[in-house]
Protein backbone atom coordinates (compact mmCIF):
# COMPACT_ATOMS: atom_id res chain seq x y z
CA UNK A 1 0.00 0.00 0.00
CA UNK A 2 1.56 3.39 -1.10
CA UNK A 3 1.07 5.89 1.42
CA UNK A 4 -0.99 8.97 -0.71
CA UNK A 5 -1.04 12.24 1.17
CA UNK A 6 -4.41 13.08 -0.66
CA UNK A 7 -6.18 10.13 0.53
CA UNK A 8 -4.74 10.85 3.62
CA UNK A 9 -5.97 14.05 4.54
CA UNK A 10 -9.60 13.55 3.11
CA UNK A 11 -9.88 10.37 5.46
CA UNK A 12 -7.19 9.96 8.65
CA UNK A 13 -6.02 7.01 8.78
CA UNK A 14 -6.97 5.35 11.83
CA UNK A 15 -3.53 4.13 13.21
CA UNK A 16 -0.21 3.86 11.64
CA UNK A 17 2.84 1.57 11.31
CA UNK A 18 5.79 2.79 9.29
CA UNK A 19 9.31 1.93 8.80
CA UNK A 20 12.51 4.57 10.21
CA UNK A 21 14.47 3.62 6.57
CA UNK A 22 12.76 3.96 3.55
CA UNK A 23 13.68 5.35 0.19
CA UNK A 24 11.98 8.62 -0.31
CA UNK A 25 10.58 10.15 2.90
CA UNK A 26 12.16 8.71 5.98
CA UNK A 27 9.80 7.47 8.76
CA UNK A 28 10.42 10.67 10.94
CA UNK A 29 9.55 13.14 7.90
CA UNK A 30 6.41 11.23 7.58
CA UNK A 31 5.47 11.75 11.07
CA UNK A 32 6.37 14.98 11.21
CA UNK A 33 3.77 15.62 7.89
CA UNK A 34 1.23 13.20 9.46
CA UNK A 35 1.38 15.71 12.39
CA UNK A 36 1.35 18.88 10.62
CA UNK A 37 -1.53 17.55 8.68
CA UNK A 38 -3.79 16.65 11.65
CA UNK A 39 -2.48 19.87 13.81
CA UNK A 40 -3.70 21.96 10.76
CA UNK A 41 -7.09 20.30 9.52
CA UNK A 42 -7.90 20.31 13.41
CA UNK A 43 -8.22 16.84 14.42
CA UNK A 44 -6.05 14.33 16.84
CA UNK A 45 -2.74 12.61 14.99
CA UNK A 46 -3.41 9.02 14.50
CA UNK A 47 -1.35 6.45 16.92
CA UNK A 48 2.05 6.16 15.12
CA UNK A 49 3.72 2.99 15.46
CA UNK A 50 7.75 3.54 14.59
CA UNK A 51 8.98 0.27 13.47
CA UNK A 52 13.25 -0.26 13.11
CA UNK A 53 15.73 -2.25 13.19
CA UNK A 54 18.34 0.65 13.70
CA UNK A 55 17.80 0.66 17.14
CA UNK A 56 16.22 2.51 19.90
CA UNK A 57 18.99 5.07 19.72
CA UNK A 58 18.35 6.53 16.56
CA UNK A 59 14.64 6.66 17.05
CA UNK A 60 14.80 8.60 20.26
CA UNK A 61 13.36 12.23 19.34
CA UNK A 62 10.92 11.05 16.88
CA UNK A 63 7.64 11.48 18.13
CA UNK A 64 6.04 7.88 17.26
CA UNK A 65 3.48 6.26 20.23
CA UNK A 66 5.30 3.67 20.37
CA UNK A 67 8.90 1.54 18.57
CA UNK A 68 8.53 -1.58 17.46
CA UNK A 69 12.42 -3.30 16.99
CA UNK A 70 12.59 -5.11 13.70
Amino acid sequence: LAVNGERARERPPALVITDLMMPGMDGAALIAALRADAESAGHPPPPIILMTAAGAARARGIPADALLPK
